[in-house]
């Protein structure tokens, strides 16, 4: 659980081991369990090498392993290296940021639901009619009634770019709540969430080959975290659509 800590943190496998007084390879293999029982992602892990380091693993292969001295420099080993060519799998880095993406959205729409819910109060007719813009509204229901009303929640339908769209339009209810570097900056972080829209139409629709890189997985990563703090803030206050 440390180390998974650690890790979540940024921290390095050669930190994380000198900090705990640990064997490096008892650190790889914690970190190995922590993936398997879900307490940590396996981008966590790889987003821990710098990007000088990535770069330089990058190079490396199973046949061309990088020297002794070179690894020493960047402060690398062997066991480090066969850790991040099993992790450069892209298999496993869409694995996780298909999760991560899928997530957000739901912090999200937890996020919206509850700032409306807390402000204009909890009946339909207040946040619902009062927070959600009428086009919004409108296609919501349209989509519900199409469906045949599997759903009863005309919110549910919402998509990412409507719910930037009720950040907009509510903006003076939700400059307060997202971490100061997003305070006073509305256009940024609209553009911020548009950005991750198009990330997020990239990766879950992988059958048509959109391309995603890892300055978009961190990207992505970024945003998650400041949201998953926000939400963990807003948890205990009023009920909500999304449970855990």
């Amino acid at each position: 659980h440390e180390v998974a800590k650690l890790v979540r943190i940024g921290k390095s496998i050669s930190q994380i081991a000198v900090e705990l007084g640990n064997q490096e390879s008892s650190v790889i293999s914690y970190l190995c369990r922590a993936v398997g029982e879900g307490y940590i992602r396996s981008s966590d892990i790889y987003f821990s090498w710098s990007n000088k380091q990535r770069e330089f693993m990058s190079r490396s292969s199973t046949d061309s392993f990088p020297s002794h001295s070179d690894l020493k420099q960047l402060n690398l080993t062997s066991a480090q290296v066969k850790l991040f060519l099993q992790l450069k799998n892209r298999r496993i880095l869409r694995k996780d940021m298909y999760e991560m993406v899928s997530e957000f959205e739901v912090i999200l729409h937890r996020l919206v639901y509850n700032v409306l819910e807390q402000n204009y109060g909890n009946e339909r007719s207040q946040w619902w009619t009062e927070g959600v813009p009428l086009n919004i509204r409108q296609k919501c229901r349209s989509i519900q009634e199409e469906e045949g009303g599997l759903i009863d929640e005309p919110y549910c339908y919402t998509t990412l770019l409507d719910l930037v769209k009720i950040i907009s339009k509510n903006w003076e209810l939700f400059e307060g709540k997202v971490r100061t570097n997003y305070e006073q900056k509305k256009k940024q972080l609209i553009s911020d969430l548009e950005k991750l829209n198009s990330i997020r139409n990239r990766v879950m629709h992988p059958v048509k080959e959109g391309n995603w890189d890892e300055k978009d997985f961190q990207f992505v990563r970024s945003m998650f975290c400041i949201f998953a703090e926000l939400d963990l803030d807003l948890q205990s206050q009023p009920k909500v659509l999304f449970p855990n």
